[in-house]
């Protein structure tokens, strides 16, 4: 197990582009899930208009955030696999600079999508408490 962790961290990501997407989206999951795990348990007290609301901006928001991380993968491996600068002005270095900044994006997106989420909850759960 000692021995696969690692050969597991010591391996060259910027060979092996679809391992390096799936390292990115595998920590965009699980930032995700940690974000989202308290925020929608009062999903259940919402009347269906908020409901709605908010799922059609959580999920414009979080596709949003999806395409920038998409955009980070085929930045990777745009620019850690091929070898020299394809865009000539650009190095290696600059290319993993913008993946970062791409997935960056990606991960504000979606905390803007839970934020909103989160803020509609609280707001239709207020309402309820001043109603009763």
């Amino acid at each position: 197990m000692i021995k696969t962790l690692t050969e597991l961290l010591s391996y060259d990501f910027s060979r092996n582009w679809a391992l390096w997407a799936l390292v990115v989206i595998l920590t965009a999951l699980i930032l995700r899930y940690i974000l989202l795990r308290d925020s929608f348990r009062a999903v259940k007290t919402m009347s269906k208009e908020t409901y709605r609301q908010v799922v059609h901006q959580y999920a414009g928001q979080s596709l949003t955030g999806w395409l920038y991380i998409a955009l980070a993968c085929i930045s990777a491996e745009f620019f850690l696999v091929f070898p020299g600068p394809l865009p000539f002005w650009l190095h290696r270095k600059e290319g993993v600079l913008v993946a970062a900044v791409f997935f960056l994006l990606g991960i504000f997106f979606h905390v803007r999508a839970i934020h909103f989420a989160t803020v509609s909850v609280a707001r239709e759960n207020a309402e309820l408490d001043r109603t009763f």
